[in-house]
């Protein structure tokens, strides 16, 4: 099998490396869009692996191409450095958030819950109606404008001093989705002041279910900054809170929230805040020692 993957050039070996990080099927326009590449470059880089049979494409799904065995995606990835790997991942995660279409559902509920807000001046359903606008565009990966509405969301609606239910608590979350778009963009010192942004409010106030989720954001911004130190303490310790703490409830909330953000292709992967968080149990370490 290596000498199978020593006959290829650089440049091939590169191209199935970054089709490897992907998963054992892919796409060649994603793959040319983690590359940087245009398409026809990218199918000519991969034509040596399809040729010696590294490769197979489907039939019925033209431009998607598959590893021929499970062994052999296994064998490209144990030869990747994990720099490069880790920045395989970053591109990944950022070319999937983009355009990805939203709800009608949810434009539903924005868009009654802004007209509730016009009519009877409601704060709690006004606050409400712009969390929505803000996630629904951070789904739809226009970072400018998500940006632009949670701004205008703080300034329009302070976060209240006592929280009585932590789901109707809306601010720690503009600054989680705040501080993931930050970190697409690539602005390492914003992304890490809205983090602590998304866990002082918590903190104050000791609402345990926004601390969590503040430390679950502070995993995924840099794993989309591409840090690696402290991945697996600081993922272990999230999980295990989520797993561990009650009440259940809100976690079913925190968990539905996680998967909102992967569909924008956040992935999971490392730490972000040197300090200790308390959740009411006990002190954990939430960065890197």
């Amino acid at each position: 099998m290596g000498r199978r993957l020593a006959v290829l050039g650089k440049p091939s070996r590169r191209a199935l490396a970054a089709a490897a990080v992907i998963g054992p099927e892919f796409d060649v326009a994603a793959l040319a869009g983690i590359l940087d590449s245009p398409v026809p470059s990218v199918r000519a880089l991969l034509r040596p692996a399809y040729e010696t049979g590294l490769l197979d494409e489907h039939r019925e799904r033209p431009g998607v191409f598959c590893f021929s065995h499970g062994l052999l995606r296994d064998a490209v990835l144990a030869r990747i450095p994990v720099a490069e790997r880790t920045a395989t991942h970053s591109a990944i995660a950022s070319g999937r958030a983009a355009a990805l279409p939203t709800s009608p559902y949810e434009e539903v509920i924005a868009n009654g819950l802004r007209a509730r807000y016009e009519a009877s001046n409601d704060p709690a359903a006004g606050v409400a109606s712009q969390f929505v606008d803000i996630m629904t565009t951070a789904l739809r990966g226009d970072r400018d404008d998500m940006l632009a509405r949670a701004r205008r969301m703080l300034e329009t609606f302070p976060p209240p001093q006592t929280v009585s239910d932590p789901t109707h608590f809306f601010h720690p979350r503009v600054y989680c989705w705040m501080g993931l778009m930050e970190a697409r963009r690539g602005d390492r010192a914003a992304a890490e002041e809205c983090c602590r942004m998304s866990l002082e409010l918590p903190r104050t106030r000791g609402d345990v279910f926004h601390i969590l989720a503040a430390r679950l954001t502070f995993v995924e911004v840099y794993g989309v900054l591409g840090v690696t130190e402290g991945t697996a303490g600081a993922a272990a310790a999230v999980h295990a809170e989520l797993r561990d703490h009650r009440p259940a409830d809100h976690h079913h909330g925190l968990r539905s929230e996680a998967r909102q953000r992967r569909r924008a292709g956040v992935r999971l992967l490392t730490p972000v805040e040197t300090g200790s968080v308390s959740t009411g149990r006990r002190q954990v370490r939430v960065g890197p020692t």
